[in-house]
């Protein structure tokens, strides 16, 4: 951002300079995002249901959308501080009613310029076996 420079009385100057943007790592995400389909008949999982992460403290929410698209929200930031050089597997059980658990592993891989650069992983469809 540029400099400004303001008098506010004459001989008295401020200078002033814009906050810059947050760099991408340090906003809000759907970082991870993937469609719950059932196994049988390859439509989408519309039942309600829950998500369990291990461990069970992570900073993130989960986003339920029509279709069975299911996203896990959060700061990248907060959850891969050290993406850039290092690889992160985040740990989540799907609870739905009507359908076996599913445990899940999505491997976030290093990332170069991180936080200044990141892209959500996108698991695609997910099959969840009716019981």
């Amino acid at each position: 951002m540029t400099r400004q420079r303001i008098e506010v009385k004459p001989g008295i100057f401020y200078t002033v300079n814009a906050d810059d943007p947050f760099p991408i790592g340090m906003r809000l995400w759907a970082i991870i995002q993937t469609r719950l389909v059932d196994d049988s008949s390859g439509e989408p999982v519309l039942t309600p249901l829950t998500i369990h992460f291990d461990p069970p403290n992570l900073p993130l929410r989960t986003i339920i959308a029509t279709d069975g698209w299911l996203a896990l929200a959060g700061r990248p930031l907060d959850l891969f501080p050290s993406l850039a050089i290092q690889g992160y597997s985040v740990h989540f059980t799907i609870y739905a009613a009507g359908y076996q658990a599913l445990a899940q592993t999505a491997l976030m891989p290093v990332t170069p310029g991180f936080p200044n650069s990141f892209q959500p992983l996108k698991l695609g469809d997910v099959h969840l076996i009716p019981v």
